[in-house]
């Protein structure tokens, strides 16, 4: 029977040279069972990123459910609900280029001057750049009348939110009308191919 003890084995099956090891050069397997870490320290940067993940997550389903409530007070004509959703410093930027800040928002649903009969949403993307700040881009269908003059509009938008005493409010919008004969691929947002232009 033989005494011998059997070499080393390297991860790649070869033997390792037993004075290699004694000199201190150890195999990948030995080296990566140190590399272990011992502390709760991976574990808890582990937990707050799912943390964050979910807390992300809820903030967009907050400022989504936001901006349906908006375009529903708009459309009911519920200008003191409005008043809560909406910023003091909004940028209310319409799909003509007239711009309004919040006063004039509110008296152009007070009076009628622009009428919401319906928006209906055809896209919607929230990306929540803080723990305070989103942006929207949708695509919108408004069914209204302005100056007495029925319209249906297709708008393509990009809207911010802010998070202000616990709710979410809109900070500025602005619209862009998409072409009545646009082909249905030129009415749906380009693919993201990583390009920065």
């Amino acid at each position: 029977m033989n005494m011998t003890p059997e070499p080393s084995r390297s991860p790649f099956g070869n033997a390792v040279n037993p004075s290699l090891e004694a000199a201190g050069a150890t195999s990948c397997r030995a080296r990566s069972r140190k590399a272990l870490p011992t502390s709760p320290a991976p574990i808890f940067a582990l937990a707050l990123l799912w943390c964050a993940a979910a807390a992300a997550g809820e903030g967009t389903a907050e400022v989504e459910q936001a901006e349906r409530a908006r375009f529903a007070a708009m459309i009911a004509r519920d200008v003191e609900a409005l008043d809560r959703m909406v910023a003091n410093d909004l940028y209310y930027c319409h799909s003509n280029a007239e711009v309004e800040n919040k006063a004039r928002f509110l008296e152009t649903i007070r009076t009628q001057r622009l009428r919401y009969d319906a928006i209906d949403i055809r896209e919607i993307s929230v990306h929540l750049l803080a723990a305070d700040i989103a942006m929207v881009s949708g695509l919108v269908r408004f069914k209204g009348n302005i100056a007495g003059q029925d319209l249906e509009l297709d708008l393509r938008y990009l809207d911010s939110y802010a998070l202000r005493d616990g709710r979410w409010q809109l900070l500025a919008w602005q619209s862009t009308r998409v072409p009545p004969a646009a082909s249905p691929a030129s009415r749906s947002p380009p693919k993201d191919t990583g390009v920065t232009r």
